[in-house]
């Protein structure tokens, strides 16, 4: 039997709901995944439904942009000062930005944005150039993100 981290037991997870959540990233069938786990469908259902009700699993709908003709670029942006209100009001009011992202680190700022042509990328960069708070933009075409199903079991 698996040890429990404290922090997932006090959130009131027990053995069974972490292998829901571990299986349910695989094949998110809850016939099947009562049948492989020798577990009541019920049981799944309910600790399934409760999983989501209380955010411990989500469930998100992505647009294949690539398919609709749009290509991912990632600018690295890099700050003099830390600003980072400013310049995320700034940033998103920019159409075409998908997320943005602060780190810890190099560069301060990751911005994913959605772009068919390359001149319409430049307009973007020239105009966030332009900002004060803003030393460098740095940019790449996004070509294949590939997500891991089992890196976040793994930390269970």
């Amino acid at each position: 039997m698996k040890t429990i981290d404290k922090n997932i037991l006090s959130q009131g997870l027990g053995q069974i709901d972490l292998d829901i959540i571990e299986l349910i990233t695989h094949n998110p069938n809850n016939k099947r995944l009562s049948t492989d786990q020798n577990i009541p469908l019920s049981t799944i259902q309910h600790r399934t439904k409760t999983l989501f009700e209380n955010e411990f699993i989500t469930s998100k709908v992505h647009i294949n942009y690539e398919k609709l003709g749009y290509k991912r670029w990632l600018l690295h942006i890099y700050l003099f000062n830390g600003d980072l209100e400013n310049i995320f009001e700034k940033l998103s009011q920019v159409i075409g930005i998908e997320s943005l992202l602060v780190q810890i680190g190099n560069p301060d700022i990751f911005v994913r944005l959605l772009y068919k042509n390359s001149p319409d990328l430049l307009k973007v960069i020239t105009s966030i150039r332009k900002s004060e708070s803003i030393q460098k933009v740095l940019w790449s075409e996004q070509m294949l993100e590939h997500s891991l199903q089992n890196s976040i079991p793994k930390i269970l």
